[in-house]
């Protein structure tokens, strides 16, 4: 049984991690997204789920956009800023919360490759939480029960994720924690670990041996050329460009998301309860040009009163420059409300690629980019992102602009 509509869940796992009976379990469904399930034998109708839940209890804080900071950020440190999605932000925040003596909390990989949030109080342990992770990953209640009891002890706390997994940890913790540092990303959506599952053992069964490390951002061709590293046992490496891997070419499709992720209620950037919000800075070459070394630049929203003021202790180990909240949203379509309908082909996609022998053929009719405009997006990929964005919210004038320096790209090819 369900407490909410499945079709509006998020599966934060708050109402798991809150069970006082333990009669809350996390199942996967049949296309490998993670539901509570009640055991209404079990259960004694206290209604904490309920009240933890997220969406249930979602409510606007709308934030003056006069009194919201977006800042450019790149960190100083090169090495972090390739090892990192965009201009690691992230790592600032951590390294702070672990010179006092603090825990961090993201996403990592386990050593079968599936995707979870982790607990680290080491500084060798926050590389594996760089860089995107294009699944759900697996919360559970140890990691929001860990997280309580450490900040009870008077520790700092960083807490990282998807914008739903951090509303369903504050609703969970129910007070507000002054040592409890939270970050969420500017997010698209979010693809089941089944089908993250089925591509790893269709890539490990097409080149026949193990996959070791993947890296679903790499940028050693440059920030906006991004592709994805394999790393396979015999020390082997697949470097590919993001249209070139098909689980990649798939989630940008859209047609993969969970089913709340097309209805999502904690997009919006002006109504957030978390400290602060992380993004590509896309589109930096029209607001802040001076940035642009194409090596990667964050794009932080400044919520709280808290996280402004510690703002200006870390600062200092990036290259920062505070820019127009507006100007900032233009490149990230996935951070200020708008959501995208859910696809016709949604309902078939998970049934017909778990059912089929191999991952790749079975993508190619959930994914299909025209030759063209592929050859395009690997030429002029920050071009085409602006011409999808402006296409997306309607701005005739400007896409007619637009349009015309594509055509111009599409005729030099």
């Amino acid at each position: 049984m369900y407490f909410i509509d499945k079709a509006a869940c998020t599966g934060c796992a708050a109402c798991y991690a809150v069970c006082p009976e333990s009669c809350i379990e996390m199942k996967a469904d049949e296309e490998g997204f993670l539901y509570p399930e009640v055991n209404e034998e079990v259960c004694i109708s206290c209604d904490k789920c309920r009240k933890v839940c997220p969406v249930v209890n979602k409510t606007d804080c709308m934030v003056e956009v006069k009194k919201e900071e977006a800042y450019v950020v790149c960190h100083k440190d090169k090495e972090v800023r390739l090892d990192s999605s965009s201009g690691g932000a992230f790592t600032m925040f951590a390294q702070y919360v672990l010179q006092r003596g603090g825990i961090v909390c993201g996403a990592g990989y386990d050593d079968k490759l599936n995707v979870m949030h982790k607990i680290c109080d080491q500084f060798s342990g926050l590389g594996e939480f760089r860089g995107s992770k294009y699944v759900q990953s697996e919360v559970g209640g140890g990691i929001f029960k860990y997280v309580k009891n450490t900040l009870q002890e008077g520790r700092y706390v960083l807490f990282t994720g998807t914008p739903c997994q951090v509303e369903g940890l504050l609703q969970y913790l129910m007070i507000t924690y002054e040592k409890l540092i939270t970050l969420d990303i500017a997010c698209h959506g979010v693809a089941s670990i089944s089908l993250w599952k089925k591509y790893i053992e269709d890539e490990e069964k097409k080149n026949e041996k193990r996959i070791k490390y993947l890296k679903c951002r790499d940028k050693s061709r440059g920030w906006r050329k991004w592709g994805v590293v394999t790393e396979y046992s015999d020390e082997s490496i697949q470097d590919r460009i993001q249209y070139d891997d098909p689980y990649i070419s798939l989630y940008l499709s859209h047609n993969i998301m969970r089913y709340s992720c097309y209805q999502c209620k904690f997009r919006n950037i002006f109504s957030k309860k978390c400290d602060a919000t992380m993004a590509d800075c896309w589109g930096i070459e029209y607001f802040s040009p001076e940035m642009d070394d194409d090596l990667g630049a964050s794009i932080l929203f400044l919520h709280s009163e808290k996280i402004k003021k510690l703002w200006l202790e870390i600062s200092s180990c990036a290259d920062v420059k505070r820019v127009n909240p507006y100007r900032a949203l233009q490149g990230n379509i996935g951070a200020w409300g708008k959501n995208i309908p859910v696809p016709k082909v949604r309902r078939n996609v998970y049934g017909d690629i778990l059912s089929m022998e191999t991952f790749e053929v079975s993508t190619k009719k959930y994914c299909h980019i025209p030759g063209k405009k592929e050859k395009i997006i690997k030429k002029y990929p920050n071009l085409y992102r602006r011409y999808a964005w402006m296409k997306s919210i309607s701005a005739p004038l400007r896409l007619r602009f637009l349009y015309k320096k594509m055509m111009r790209a599409k005729a030099s090819l």
